[in-house]
């Protein structure tokens, strides 16, 4: 009984916390594009001091951004969640393989609950 309860929680936190995904397509491709071509390359927000395009300062991680803030967070998170600069070993703890360890080990604890149903249901059968 604890199991399944703990199995609900675990599938009602995905469910409600996980199931729409903060970036999407549409995201990507109109918000950010929409930035881009505004803010991201204009002039006006070109910073003389550090000779570089809001873009520019964005994506290099500049924290004395005052513009962006959204911007400069998601591609923190991105960076966080993917560790495109690391090497060796290190590239194996990044958050894909997280989330794969934490989908094994939700299947495995289903697959043995179902086991055990499947053989009190055997054994009522038997009976």
């Amino acid at each position: 009984v604890m199991n399944i309860l703990m199995q609900g929680v675990f599938v009602g936190i995905a469910w409600f916390n996980f199931l729409e995904p903060d970036v999407d397509a549409q995201t990507m491709r109109q918000d950010a594009f929409r930035w881009r071509r505004s803010s991201a390359h204009s002039l006006s927000e070109y910073d003389a001091v550090s000779r570089m395009s809001l873009a520019e300062r964005v994506c290099t991680g500049d924290k004395s951004l005052h513009l962006s803030g959204v911007q400069m967070g998601l591609i923190e998170d991105i960076g966080k969640y993917l560790k495109p600069t690391k090497e060796g070993l290190e590239t194996y703890f990044a958050g894909p393989v997280l989330c794969m360890v934490a989908l094994i080990c939700w299947y495995m604890m289903v697959g043995k609950e179902v086991s055990h149903a499947l053989g009190l249901h055997r054994g009522l059968l038997a009976i």
